[in-house]
């Protein structure tokens, strides 16, 4: 005889394949799948077979599962806690949307779809070697997002993946492997202070990094002034904390500025990668001597606020004013834009929120 799980979950047999469950019925706040289901093994959680319900707080998974379906558990707000098994390869698009109760996720499937987790409130997340590609909006809008363990196998971070989590403190756990940052992938991360794009990347796409680390506590005129400035301080340096001092000690107050390392295996860089990034270091590949070298450099650094050291691995005493071109505004330009001229109120500006007394411009 076979347990009776007619009460607790409809389901339906898949010739040559085992039961897939297509919905729950029960009422208890605690979900546990069976490892069989009429001699069946239970292998396939069916379309939007639990989405909306408010009762589950808790799910338990059998090991064998292989398929976690849409909409599954799309919209179950209360949901803490649940085990993803290894054994499970392929999940759903938008499987964890809206799931605001929960804080943890671990999971290896071969490919994080369209909105997995969207949405939701993890707090931690460990992807495993299985995975291969994060698919897009997979986890955007995860506002509570601090923690990444990311699997060593992972080639592709898709389109807008990590959008809008905006309590991630450090984009420093991309594995070396990766090959592709996708479109919007990182934007509006607030908090971010640090970027490290590993070894082994080669592309990555439009405003990739966008409003990374954004000012949002400089008061709105101060900020536009900046903004239609462009860059107001480069320094090219070997040893930044030796060279520049107390210039890169900020007070409590100071707005986010956010340091990137670069690799040496980047082919291609789209549109406004870092627009908006206000950079206090930007660390350049190895055996790269000049900004200029980077792939669509003008583009990528569009609407880069400010950059305060460029680290070199084979730094100059002097900067090359013209190989950073991009960063820079002639005085002329600097007036129109702020409406003051660059040694007056614009320079006050610089020296407030730098700490900077000198600065350049292209003349």
């Amino acid at each position: 005889m076979f347990a009776d799980y007619s009460a607790y979950f409809e389901y339906d047999f898949v010739g040559g394949r085992g039961a897939r469950i297509t919905k729950y019925i029960g009422d208890s706040d605690t979900l546990v799948i069976p490892l069989t289901i009429g001699g069946e093994p239970v292998y396939r959680i069916g379309p939007n077979a639990f989405e909306g319900n408010e009762t589950i707080r808790f799910v338990v998974l059998p090991e064998q599962l292989e398929i976690i379906a849409e909409y599954v558990f799309r919209d179950c707000i209360n949901l803490e806690s649940i085990n993803i098994p290894d054994s499970v390869h392929t999940l759903g698009v938008e499987a964890f949307n809206g799931t605001t109760s929960l804080r943890f996720a671990s999971l290896s499937v071969e490919e994080i779809p369209y909105g997995a987790f969207m949405k939701s409130g993890i707090e931690s997340l460990v992807i495993g070697d299985g995975t291969t590609r994060i698919g897009s909006s997979a986890f955007r809008n995860c506002e509570n997002l601090t923690n990444v363990v990311m699997g060593k196998n992972v080639k592709e971070v898709g389109y807008e993946a990590f959008d809008n989590c905006f309590s991630l403190k450090a984009i420093d756990f991309l594995p070396e492997g990766l090959e592709i940052i996708g479109d919007y992938a990182f934007s509006n991360n607030y908090s971010v202070s640090e970027i490290r794009v590993p070894e082994g990347v080669k592309t990555i796409g439009n405003f990739a990094f966008r409003y990374a680390g954004r000012m949002l506590h400089m008061e709105d005129e101060w900020r536009q002034i900046l903004a239609n400035l462009g860059s107001v301080a480069v320094f090219v340096v070997k040893d930044p904390e030796t060279e520049l001092g107390d210039l890169l000690v900020r007070d409590e107050e100071f707005p986010k500025w956010v340091s990137i390392y670069l690799p040496s295996t980047i082919e291609s860089m789209g549109w406004g990668v870092f627009d908006g990034v206000d950079i206090d270091g930007l660390h350049l590949p190895p055996g790269t001597r000049e900004v200029s070298q980077l792939p669509n450099f003008d583009d990528t650094f569009y609407d880069v606020c400010c950059v305060i050291y460029i680290y070199v691995d084979d730094a100059t005493t002097q900067p090359q004013i013209d190989a950073f071109s991009a960063f820079f505004m002639s005085d002329e330009d600097i007036q129109r834009a702020s409406g003051h001229h660059a040694n007056d109120r614009v320079g006050n500006l610089v020296t407030k929120y730098t700490g900077l007394h000198t600065f350049y411009t292209k003349g």
